[in-house]
């Protein structure tokens, strides 16, 4: 059977951070994917801690190329992105998950609410929606060598993006 939810995030030297945010989807996510752009340090060794699914790539200046590998190596129905320096409520992301199993969207694009923290020593906060969550149908890749965005290959899709 085809897994639901694939997770995948492309890193480069991200020891302090990556544990953390791999711990937070761990056991949730069916599948996450790493892809690593040339890391010195141990992050290979951390990710290989939480998924066999750890693949090269050799960095070329452009995060949507590197965005666009990863998921080629994704299995799920859905694909979720997140950055190593994030991290998902755990509960909150069961209840995603379910949500998602149980009542599919019927767009192709999701924007997901995200919590930055800003302000002098990070004791504000931010709320912005980004499309992080999209249907992995081979219709779907993101372009823009920095900034990346997602769109269909097909132009005429683009209106099928929604917000949870």
């Amino acid at each position: 059977m085809k897994p639901l939810l694939s997770v995948c995030m492309i890193v480069k030297d991200e020891e302090k951070v990556l544990s953390r945010c791999l711990e937070s989807i761990h056991g949730v996510a069916d599948e996450i994917i790493v892809v690593d752009t040339g890391s010195q340090d141990r992050t290979k060794e951390i990710a290989l801690q939480y998924t066999e699914k750890l693949f090269d790539f050799q960095w070329v200046d452009d995060f949507s190329k590197a965005r666009n590998y990863s998921a080629s190596q994704a299995t799920g129905e859905w694909i979720f992105v997140i950055d190593a320096d994030e991290y998902v409520d755990r509960e909150s992301f069961k209840k995603f998950k379910k949500e998602l199993k149980e009542n599919p969207p019927e767009e192709h694009i999701l924007g997901i609410q995200i919590v930055s923290f800003v302000g002098r020593l990070g004791k504000d906060t931010s709320l912005n929606y980004h499309e992080r969550l999209y249907r992995n149908n081979g219709l779907i890749e993101y372009y823009r060598p920095i900034h990346e965005m997602l769109t269909h290959k097909d132009k005429k899709e683009n209106k099928n993006r929604g917000i949870i």
